[in-house]
């Protein structure tokens, strides 16, 4: 199976007990830490599925990264990955 995308905001927003049950079923996980400076990913096609965890800010805010999180959603939703967050 294809490792679910999850993307961390915060610190303090990890996948708590998702991660739990990912690792339950046997579904890898890649984590992205938006908090420790890493980049959102250009393709979302090497994945099952996209979590977005949460955080303080919303997506208006204008932050570096949330448009490149907008793009990643669209590219999710156009073909179908499902999506949580």
């Amino acid at each position: 199976m294809k490792p679910v995308l999850i993307i961390r905001h915060v610190q303090h927003e990890g996948p708590g007990y998702l991660q739990e049950l990912f690792d339950r079923a046997n579904i890898p996980v890649n984590m992205i830490c938006i908090d420790k400076g890493e980049k959102i990913p250009d393709a979302i096609e090497g994945t099952s599925g996209l979590v977005l965890m949460g955080g303080p800010m919303s997506v208006n805010d204008p932050l570096d990264w949330i448009e490149d999180e907008i793009r990643l959603v669209k590219l999710a939703l156009a073909i179908n990955k499902p999506v949580l967050g």
